[in-house]
């Protein structure tokens, strides 16, 4: 989780750091557009939560604290819509979604209904902002599990920008997981060539699940490079997987024979 991030009040999280009138002009219109975005039909809530990614994948502790609750409340259907904006609870009370100051839902106020695809993408939002935000590390893996489904919608370098703020080393350690198995699909040559290379490091069968896949792509046929990355790393994986299958058998092995001895003795020592 970002440093200080539990020390941002609501209030402060829309002041801090705005250097001039310039800047909150433009940040307090785009809130205000994605707002509108959320209040929208169908393709507008659709793109509004894509919107969000960039928030969760940005170093700002205020736009974090803003954006965190509109897709929880969207979900949850307390995200309700009217003439001056939308209105959602924080901490048990009503505020307006764009300022944060109390107060109820106008006359004709409507809550906004997800369709399948824009139900996708406020999750997948949720979720990214959750892994930013919450303190409990049980739901930042939740969170991370859901976005798992979902690597090919997120910003590049989302994984990079959350592994840096995250505290928890099972959690990091599995953000970082999850950062290599989405950059084996990125179209990006190099990172691509270095995701390879690091996912062997950590043989396991799932691994060569995924470095097998590989073989598929069109890259694997048109370059050679990559070719020889793919090759290489399932050589590496699979000797890797089995010197583990050999180690476990031994165990397993030992351990029954030294379940044998202690029978042995037992007998001999009731036969005496």
């Amino acid at each position: 989780m970002a440093p200080g991030l539990k020390a941002l009040s609501w209030a402060g999280a829309l002041t801090i750091g705005l250097a001039s009138s310039v800047p909150v002009a433009a940040e307090e219109a785009a809130h205000a557009a994605l707002i509108a975005g959320l209040c929208g039909e169908s393709t507008a809530v659709s793109q509004a939560g894509q919107a969000l990614l960039p928030i969760a994948a940005g170093p700002s502790d205020d736009d974090l604290l803003w954006a965190a609750p509109l897709a929880r409340a969207m979900l949850d259907r307390q995200f309700t819509c009217d003439a001056q904006g939308a209105v959602l609870p924080i901490a048990g009370a009503l505020v307006d979604a764009l300022t944060r100051n109390a107060r109820d839902p106008a006359e004709g106020s409507r809550t906004p209904t997800l369709s399948l695809k824009s139900r996708a993408a406020i999750e997948t939002a949720e979720a990214a902002l959750a892994l930013r935000t919450v303190d409990d590390p049980g739901r930042r893996m939740a969170a991370l599990r859901t976005l798992e489904r979902h690597t090919s919608s997120l910003p590049d370098g989302f994984f990079d920008a959350v592994a840096k703020s995250e505290a928890d080393p099972g959690v990091k350690a599995q953000i970082l997981s999850v950062a290599v198995a989405a950059a084996l699909t990125t179209s990006d040559p190099e990172k691509r060539l270095a995701a390879v290379g690091r996912i062997a490091e950590n043989p396991n069968r799932r691994v060569l699940t995924q470095v097998q896949a590989l073989t598929s792509d069109r890259a694997y046929a048109a370059d050679p490079a990559f070719k020889r990355a793919v090759d290489g790393a399932m050589s590496r994986i699979t000797r890797g997987v089995a010197i583990g299958d050999a180690l476990a058998t031994l165990y397993n092995g030992l351990s029954f024979a030294s379940i044998l001895f202690m029978a042995a003795i037992g007998l001999r020592s009731s036969s005496a």
